[in-house]
């Protein structure tokens, strides 16, 4: 696989390797960079994916964003952690703007057996729910989390 993926997100490869069954276009995919929510900016992406005009596309996706915990009495700004569930549904959204760039019953239903596809491999490997990283996540690394 020639996708250069950034290193907090290598656990992704083999994910992007089982989707190359259904993205014929993923050879298109130079990489996968890793962004950072703005300090004290409100984020409300989970990724995005470029198209170059050399017919070349690079994606990007968050490890957390910022939101509003609260308004009252004065708004407090806090970073939500993205669980392996959340990034690989964004991974499967991206991916399938490969095939249909449009929001079309097409990109949600390629989306759709995408996320199958990762979502049945997480589970071959072991991961049990959200709420269980989170758990662990909280003990045993820091406050960051570790993918």
């Amino acid at each position: 696989m020639s996708v250069k993926i950034a290193e907090k997100l290598l656990w992704l490869e083999e994910y992007v390797t089982l989707a190359q069954t259904v993205v014929p276009k993923i050879k298109k995919l130079k990489s996968i960079k890793l962004l950072s929510p703005q300090e004290k900016k409100i984020n409300r992406i989970h990724g995005q994916l470029v198209k170059y005009p050399e017919g070349h596309y690079v994606m990007s996706l968050y490890l957390e964003s910022n939101h509003i915990k609260r308004l009252y009495p004065k708004p407090i700004l806090k970073t939500y952690i993205y669980s392996k569930v959340d990034i690989l549904s964004t991974l499967a959204h991206e991916l399938a703007h490969l095939e249909h760039w449009d929001h079309t019953p097409q990109h949600k239903m390629l989306e759709a057996k995408l996320t199958m596809l990762f979502m049945a491999k997480l589970a071959e490997n072991g991961y049990i729910s959200e709420e269980n990283e989170y758990s662990n996540r909280r003990t045993i690394n820091d406050s960051k989390g570790t993918y």
